[in-house]
């Protein structure tokens, strides 16, 4: 079963929720298409209503939900549990079903405490784990240069101008790490959250044993802790081999999904 605020912080990272005039809210999360039997899970633990819809140019899946029992079900889960700004527009959705129904659903203030499974999902929908591998030329007669390296990137603010600033903060001293200010391609201005010192991968690897990843992400962690655990103990010299091979195996190089993981947490 994922936890409520799991799915607070999943929404809260790659979800929205979008108003018209003539018709109900929609309540919405988007994932990459790698990731169907997960999002599957996701729609059945928030009521297993709504649908999912291919994006095909974009490799994306995006969850929809938009009939009143599946948005009453998502505002019973996920209320009391947002961290981020986007708690205006689930704010906005509680008037609109207060004033659309015969419920009445209470606003609650932001927790910014990370002992939870909040950061797992908020990681899930757009965290990024990274190993470095590169050969220095031959006559250097230098080894070969590995790292690990976790980032997250949000945007500064939302539309309405509401900031990220005080839970970027919080994430930042709970994992101990840098925070970096970035300007994209596409002009907009993102807090860039970096992990890769041993003290501080090792904060987010004890987060992880206790409130663990669930999307294929969670293939991608396993990889970066592999290898993350040889740098501790300094066995990369020996182990070259094996770190070239999870490189070639994370992220957009992943081809294949096992979901083990899944059978396994859920059981």
């Amino acid at each position: 079963m994922l936890n409520k605020s799991y799915l607070a912080g999943l929404w809260e990272g790659d979800g929205h929720i979008s108003f018209t005039k003539d018709k109900n809210p929609r309540f919405c999360i988007t994932t990459h298409q790698k990731n169907e039997p997960w999002l599957l899970l996701v729609k059945k633990e928030l009521g297993d209503y709504g649908f999912i819809r291919r994006k095909t140019k974009e490799h994306a899946l995006v969850l929809t939900v938009s009939n009143k029992d599946g948005l009453v079900s998502i505002l019973t889960l996920l209320n009391g549990h947002l961290k981020t700004p986007k708690i205006y527009s689930f704010n906005l959705l509680i008037d609109w079903m207060n004033a659309n129904s015969d419920h009445s659903f209470e606003k609650f203030d932001i927790d910014y405490d990370l002992n939870n499974h909040w950061l797992a999902g908020f990681i899930d929908a757009d965290g990024c784990f990274y190993i470095r591998y590169s050969e220095p030329k031959a006559s250097s007669g230098k080894p070969p240069r590995v790292a690990t390296r976790f980032t997250l990137d949000q945007k500064m603010f939302l539309q309405n101008g509401e900031s990220y600033e005080k839970i970027i903060n919080s994430i930042v001293s709970f994992l101990d790490c840098k925070l970096y200010l970035v300007t994209k391609k596409n002009g907009h201005s993102y807090y860039n959250i970096s992990s890769n010192s041993i003290h501080s991968v090792g904060i987010l690897i004890l987060y992880f044993e206790k409130y663990s990843l669930k999307s294929s992400k969670y293939l991608d962690y396993l990889n970066f802790k592999e290898v993350s655990y040889l740098l501790k103990n300094k066995n990369c010299k020996d182990n070259l081999q094996t770190i070239k091979y999870l490189k070639r195996q994370m992220n957009n190089s992943r081809k294949i999904c096992v979901w083990e993981h899944l059978k396994q947490q859920h059981n």
